[in-house]
Parts: structure tokens; sequence; C-alpha cells
């Protein structure tokens, strides 16, 4: 990948950023800030890395043996284009196909606005206490607003609402295991587990946590944190991370010590989503945000065809290159 896209991807303030990055960074490694600079754009060029995998993952201090172990944006993009066919993205990207083609395992009701009558809509409503409303082909948790129905009588007011401002689907709101609480209870907190799919098998590639720190959604790139778990045991074995590199040992609200917790629910969690990967074969590679729940088990909250890889390395700083390319 050439410097001038990874420059392209990350927007027109890249420069700032770099500047901005390699400032903090000379500090922290007793390095010339102009010689940073010069070395980011020399990793855009070797390894892909854009100027926020160079900072994220201490670039600045590993040599080059260390560096070529890493995911960069460089990475990712190849293995997505490798893997997954272009035409089937809407499949994933587009809530409202994402929800049709995986309802069996989102084991909750949902509403299509766009064709759902007002008072049908109204009827839709009863029994539930929050909902979700999301738009479609929005990311990062962005566009996904909570309401809770107690706040709306009218229900038909807020059908109004929400078809004003273009929102397209409504989903009833996740009641979340009780371990997945004790994380943190504002959120509904997911598993983001990776799945490939070769020759006709399914390989689960890595799992971590994604929990809120504060407000109602996990995703990192809405403030949430991060930690990396065993594949294998569904062990937690890192401290929680967030994207501007604050490690926590402890959830700073509750209290909960990620490094060594055991969900519940992991078997069930892992052959959930190494059966779902054979729903669209034509998309290889894809991360899974599972939900715990008590009395449904686990279910999917959504799907990525273009799977996030900062999430991969934050918390343990070790590169995942070999892990992702393995099965590809």
């Amino acid at each position: 990948m050439s410097v001038g896209l990874i420059f392209q991807r990350v927007g027109g303030k890249t420069l700032k950023r770099m500047a901005q990055f390699a400032a903090e960074d000379a500090k922290l490694c007793h390095k010339p800030k102009w010689l940073l600079m010069a070395d980011m754009a020399w990793c855009a060029l070797r390894y892909g890395a854009a100027v926020y995998d160079y900072h994220n993952l201490r670039f600045y201090n590993r040599k080059a043996a260390d560096r070529k172990t890493f995911v960069t944006m460089g990475v990712n993009v190849k293995v997505v284009k490798a893997c997954n066919d272009l035409a089937y993205r809407p499949q994933f990207e587009d809530k409202v196909k994402f929800n049709t083609a995986f309802e069996t395992y989102l084991k909750r009701k949902w509403c299509h606005l766009h064709v759902t009558a007002r008072d049908a809509f109204v009827a839709w409503c009863d029994g539930l206490d929050t909902v979700f409303a999301k738009r479609n082909f929005s990311t990062c948790g962005y566009d996904v607003v909570r309401f809770v129905l107690a706040d709306w009588p009218d229900r038909g007011a807020l059908y109004d609402k929400l078809t004003a401002e273009a929102f397209d689907l409504v989903e009833e709101g996740v009641v979340q295991h009780p371990f997945m609480s004790s994380i943190y209870p504002g959120a509904v907190n997911t598993l983001r587990l990776g799945t490939m799919l070769k020759d006709g098998e399914s390989y689960l590639l890595y799992g971590f946590l994604r929990c809120a720190v504060s407000g109602y959604v996990d995703n990192l790139n809405s403030g949430g944190a991060c930690c990396v778990i065993d594949a294998q045991t569904g062990v937690i074995t890192t401290d929680g991370m967030t994207k501007d590199m604050d490690f926590m040992e402890k959830h700073p609200v509750t209290g909960f010590v990620f490094k060594g917790s055991q969900f519940p629910m992991w078997q069930q969690a892992v052959d959930l989503v190494l059966e779902a990967a054979h729903v669209c074969p034509q998309v290889r590679y894809v991360a899974w945000d599972v939900a715990l729940t008590e009395d449904r088990g686990p279910l999917f909250i959504e799907a990525n065809y273009h799977p996030g890889y900062d999430i991969l390395q934050l918390a343990d700083q070790v590169g995942k290159k070999e892990q992702l390319l393995r099965y590809v």
C-alpha cells in the first residue's frame, strides 16, 4: 500500500497528526521529532503502517524484525481484499440486510422502519422496555441511540421522531448476562470474535472483550476499552486499554478486574460464530460482535465485513500478523 493511500485513509489532517504523535513519541523515545516523522513515512511504505499504527503500536521503539509482525492498515486491507467478495459487503454493512440474513442469531425483535406503519410500530413496542435505533451503514457505534420506552408513553410520537430523523431500524434492547453487567452495567458489552473460513471449515482467529467506560456504547472509537481473551479458554489475559492507550487493571466505574476473569458461555459463543461463518461463504473473514444473555444465550449485535485491526494488538502490544494470515 502506498504512502499516499495510507495518508488518504486517515483524512486530510494527517500531517498535523504526524506532528502531534511525533512530538509525543519523541519525549518517550528521546529521538528528534523530524526523525520520527521521516520514520512514519518509511513505515507507511515498508509495513503499510498508518500514522495511528506507528503511534499506538509503538513503532518508534521497535526494530524491523518486530515491526513486521504487526497487522497494520495496509496488511488488514490486503487480507480483506483477498478473503472477502466486495459484492457481498452490503450483506454486512447494510444493517437491514444483515438482520434479515442473520435473524436466527439475533434472538431479539427488530423493526424495519421503512416498511413498518405507525400503528404497527406502536404494537411492535408492546412488552419492550428499551430499544436501540440505528442507521444503515453507520460504524464505530455512531448513530446508535437508546430509547427507554417509559419515557415515551406516546409510542406514535417516538415513531414520528425516528422517521423524521432518518433512522432505518429499531431493535429490542438486550438484557445482558449478569457477568457482563458486572463489567459495566450501563452498556451492552460484547465479545469481538474473528473467524476465517477456509476450504469449507471455519476457524476462530481471536477473541476480545469490548466494554464501555461510560455511556451506553462499547466501541473503542466511542470511548470504550478492550482486552484480550484466550481463544481456547475464554479467560481474559490482559488489562483493559482504551484507544488513547490508557491502561486499566480495573474498570474505573465498577472495579471489575480484567485479567484472569473467565467468561461464561464461552464455548457457546465460539460455536455460534463458527456456525454463522458459513451463512455467507463469499465473505471469509468476519469479526462478530456477540452479547451474552442469561436467558437467550449468546447473540449477535452486528458483524464486520472489514474488521477493525486496531483492537487486535492494542491491549497486549503483540503482533498478530502470522495469526491473521494463517488461514488466508
